[in-house]
């Protein structure tokens, strides 16, 4: 009797959890692993580092995500804390840029196994968006697709 008492809710608590995803929960560097963002992506390949090109990178180290940015006249490595798949594919991270005091949340769709863009970037507070339904907002252009390169 006591076993049949205690496996109810022992039984309910793995259910709920079950449900909730967090059994399941993977580390930000095992989802975008999965998803395939490891790597280095370029809108031109092979061409320098610069604003119009950025290098960026998306690394594991000691098991954790970076994204190396590389602009030209400088570069970083933030880590990237979290990341999620989301129902309809895209890839949603946050990473937290020390040196600009921000934590950031952006999206990223696949175009293909080697073509990813960004469909929406913000700053998570104050929220504020940089790029929304896949062009920045104070421009109104489309982000651009970036090529994995290696």
């Amino acid at each position: 009797m006591l076993g049949k008492i205690v496996s109810r809710p022992v039984v309910a608590l793995c259910v709920s959890f079950l449900a909730s995803g967090v059994c399941w929960a993977n580390s930000a560097s095992d989802t975008a692993a999965n998803w395939g963002l490891l790597g280095t992506w370029e809108i031109a390949c092979g061409a320098p580092p610069s604003v119009q090109n950025l290098v960026l990178g998306w690394v594991v180290r000691d098991g954790k995500l970076y994204h190396e940015r590389n602009w030209g006249a400088g570069k970083d490595s933030p880590e990237a804390t979290a990341a999620s798949v989301m129902p309809d594919g895209s890839l949603v991270l946050t990473v937290r840029f020390d040196a600009e005091r921000r934590i950031r949340q952006f999206a990223l769709v696949k175009r293909d196994n080697d073509h990813i863009q960004t469909v929406w970037n913000k700053n998570v507070s104050p929220e504020e968006y940089i790029v929304r339904d896949g062009k920045f907002t104070a421009t109104g252009e489309a982000t651009q697709i970036q090529t994995r390169c290696r």
